[in-house]
């Protein structure tokens, strides 16, 4: 049974060949290993061709420059494996990952199956853990367990294998950050059986100049561009979860107003103001959901009341 493995690269050349190397290593040895040359001006690009011709698994496609989630629809465009997983080229995965994860598709029948992770710096060391638990849902457990947050089912793509006909209908959005939340609401209605691995098995490279670890831009408004998406999918297919969505809107806008209080911009009021617009038009959500966390309803609760005052004890504990 073949797994595709996509990788989207652009100019990463101080940590692809780690990347590639721990796909190649893996115990699992049915892989179509497929590197997304996203218009690279660095060697990023001559590193996969060196690859393709000592590994007979790997693919190299070279594109223009259009975006992580270009790069991504072209590697699924091109993908033959039965499943589907994707690993940023800056990323490496555990030797068994693919394994594990593939036993555990198998085994239940899952769509998606998912592992935890762990944040590493560019010197190794762990700076945090994301770890989930061990189980198998399925039908209105899914919706449940993905808008609530029940059983923490991270909105990203590179901690899970995908069964490919789950997402041969499906693209990643184009031209925008925060693409991650918007294929997973996508998928979310098509997904019958949803399984976890209780094991780090994915690295994820915390880097200075990376757009997460960035400072506040324009592009971090992609956020709100992403949650209203989810929004309208969500009045779609699973309305009875709206209240959630509103939530993590305002949730999301206090961190984008904190972002740019932290900024050295010399205009932000522009800036507020439209995250200001975003919290307001979502906070009325917020008191009304008994799942949420007191500390998120409190931090939000004192935010309404008192910005600055909400900031600066944030601020204190991050």
């Amino acid at each position: 049974m073949i797994v595709s493995v996509i990788v989207p690269v652009y100019n990463v050349s101080g940590y692809l060949r780690k990347c590639i190397d721990s796909i190649c290593n893996s115990v699992y040895r049915e892989l179509e290993i497929i590197l997304v040359d996203d218009g690279s001006t660095d060697e990023s690009g001559k590193i996969c061709d060196k690859y393709e011709d000592l590994d007979e698994r790997i693919k190299v496609i070279h594109k223009s420059n259009g975006g992580l989630s270009s790069a991504r629809n072209v590697g699924m465009k091109a993908a033959s494996g039965s499943y589907i997983c994707f690993v940023d080229s800056d990323d490496y995965i555990s030797k068994d990952m693919i394994q594990i994860l593939l036993d555990k598709a198998v085994n239940t029948d899952a769509d998606v199956v998912q592992c935890g992770f762990d944040r590493v710096d560019e010197s190794g060391r762990i700076k945090s853990l994301m770890k989930v638990d061990e189980w198998v849902i399925s039908g209105d457990e899914i919706s449940l367990a993905y808008y609530t947050q029940c059983k923490s089912i991270p909105v990203i793509v590179w901690n899970k294998l995908f069964k490919k006909g789950l997402i041969d209908t499906v693209q990643f959005v184009e031209g925008r950050n925060n693409e991650d939340n918007m294929f997973g609401v996508d998928i979310l209605p098509k997904v019958k059986i949803w399984a976890s691995v209780d094991k780090i098995l994915y690295h994820y490279l915390i880097r200075k100049n990376s757009i997460m670890g960035a400072g506040f831009t324009e592009k971090k408004f992609d956020s709100i561009y992403a949650l209203k998406y989810v929004t309208k999918k969500t009045e779609l297919y699973a309305p009875e979860y709206l209240e959630y969505v509103y939530f993590n809107r305002a949730l999301n806008a206090f961190y984008l107003y904190y972002d740019i209080w932290k900024s050295n911009l010399q205009d932000k009021k522009k800036y507020y103001k439209v995250v200001e617009e975003e919290f307001q038009n979502n906070f009325i959500y917020v008191t009304r959901k008994a799942k949420i966390s007191n500390k998120d309803k409190v931090r939000l609760r004192l935010f309404d009341f008192n910005h600055m005052l909400a900031l600066r004890l944030y601020s204190l504990i991050v």
